[in-house]
Parts: structure tokens; sequence; C-alpha cells
């Protein structure tokens, strides 16, 4: 062997050993977040502790499930939209949900969210009339000194 070879050889095993760390070094970052994001499909906590801040949420007839999410996530409702449109498609509630008008928290998690929508637990539906484009919208968020408790039993134990 001459010592050409041999610094051809030496820097064909370093050019190998870099490419192997990179593929290990990013297999281990694409792992771990596709385990995070896993994990949180079921175990996500709502955005806020307690009540939280409400706010009335219209799901029209023919919007999809994914421009809700984004109207949740753009309002504080939930954290990641792509989680939402996640849980949604493993939960109960898949093709549930019905149009209407809802008064959703940020201190709801997506399962309690999707529940109320699912026409379970509905504060106010309305019939959409209007030709607007079909998509989630909402309103002012309430202040939050305006709460009311009713017992989910209707007050008899």
């Amino acid at each position: 062997m001459n010592v050409r070879q041999i610094i051809i050889s030496v820097i064909s095993a370093i050019v190998k050993i870099a490419i192997l760390v990179y593929l290990i070094t990013y297999i281990t970052k694409w792992t771990a977040t596709a385990y995070d994001f896993g994990y949180r499909i079921f175990t996500e906590e709502p955005v806020s502790i307690g009540e939280g801040i409400s706010y009335s949420v219209t799901f029209e007839k023919g919007a999809s499930v994914r421009n809700l999410a984004k109207t949740l996530e753009e309002y504080g409702l939930i954290r990641d939209a792509n989680l939402f449109y996640v849980q949604y498609l493993a939960s109960d509630y898949r093709n549930n949900l019905e149009p209407g008008t809802y008064e959703l928290s940020s201190g709801m998690d997506a399962q309690e969210m999707m529940e109320i929508m699912s026409g379970k637990d509905k504060t106010q539906t309305s019939a959409s009339s209007t030709n607007s484009a079909n998509s989630a919208t909402e309103s002012e968020p309430e202040t939050e000194g305006a709460e009311t408790e009713v017992p989910e039993n209707g007050g008899s134990d």
C-alpha cells in the first residue's frame, strides 16, 4: 500500500463516520419529536387552569375540522391545530361534530370541546343561513367575572 491509498482510506472512513453520526442525530431528533406528538395526542392538558377564557365558537355546516382547529388555535383554546385534528381523527367524535354555536373555554381539553360540539352539552345552536364562507368563526371572549355555575345533574343529588 502506498501513502496515497492510505490517505484515501482514512478520508473515506472519516466521511462515512460523519454521515453515520449525522443520520443517527437526525433519526434521534425526529423519533423524539414523533414520540412527543404521539404522547400529546392522549395526554394534552387544557391551555388554562380552571375555567379559562370562554369564547362563543360557531362551527358551520360544511366547514372542515382543520379550519375549526386553526380557529381554536388562533384564539388560544388549543395549543396545536394539527394535534387537535389528529385527536379528532382518533376520537369517538369523528364525523359526529354538529354545526352550531358553542361556548368553549381555554380551560377545556380537546376531548371536552369535541364532546360539546358533538351535540352533547350544547349550550346554543344556530342554524347558519348566511352565504359566507363555510368555516369556523368566533366572537369576542366573555369576561371571566360573568361565570354562572349550573350543576350538571340539574341540582338534584
